[in-house]
């Protein structure tokens, strides 16, 4: 009885424990950056490659309005799993999340997934968490949000933060997004880098981003460069 008794407590222990891992997070962060402010004196990008003019995806990332996020210990990323569905990666995935730097795309796909996608295993296993951000790009792609809004945002001019923020709310239905900017100490000047939009855990419904980061845009004008 009394062994029945402590291997019951195990299993549940395991289970909490796993559940802990992969499935500890309050909503998603859809992550999309403009690949010339990412590269932008970063020298880990591929020098004199051509950058297309759209956001593409960084990352999807589980997170914790606490800010606080535990490591991810779920199923590690599976080439033979993304081989398996080979229109997710030659389709999809090279246009919505390519790597600007020396990783090929699968091994970008790899470090993301690992550090993020994981703790979302519980929700959406490997293929559905692609499969998905991919869905979600196409949906609420940043470039077409600038590009529709009143001022027709487009590559190769400064605009008000203000403006931004209005053209993206408007994309996601009033919602408040994410703008993070670099600085750039030289020109003193602010340059578009990456919008952020927040969804609930399952990816299915955009919500408020409610956390600010340290690498927010100012509100005054902003860089978007071609």
């Amino acid at each position: 009885m009394a062994f029945l008794a402590v291997r019951t407590l195990i299993v549940l222990m395991l289970i909490s424990t796993f559940a802990k891992a992969a499935n500890k997070y309050d909503y998603l962060q859809l992550v999309q950056q403009w690949p010339k402010t990412f590269c932008h004196n970063n020298r880990a990008c591929i020098q004199g490659a051509v950058l297309p003019e759209l956001f593409s995806i960084h990352g999807m990332w589980p997170s914790n309005f606490s800010g606080q996020n535990d490591a991810c210990v779920g199923t590690r990323f599976s080439m033979r799993e993304m081989r398996r569905h080979n229109h997710l990666e030659t389709q999809l995935l090279s246009s919505s999340w390519p790597s600007y730097t020396g990783l090929s795309n699968l091994h970008f796909w790899e470090y993301e997934y690992n550090k993020h996608g994981t703790c979302s295993e519980n929700n959406l296993k490997q293929t559905d968490y692609f499969t998905r951000a991919d869905a979600l790009w196409r949906r609420y792609n940043v470039t077409n949000m600038l590009l529709t809004s009143r001022h027709q945002i487009s590559p190769g001019s400064s605009y008000r933060y203000a403006d931004i923020l209005y053209a993206i709310r408007q994309g996601i239905g009033g919602y408040t997004p994410l703008i993070l900017c670099k600085q750039d100490p030289a020109n003193n000047i602010w340059i578009l880098h990456e919008v952020i939009i927040c969804f609930n855990p399952l990816g299915n419904n955009v919500i408020a981003c409610r956390r600010r980061s340290r690498y927010s845009c100012n509100s005054g004008l902003i860089d978007y460069p071609k």
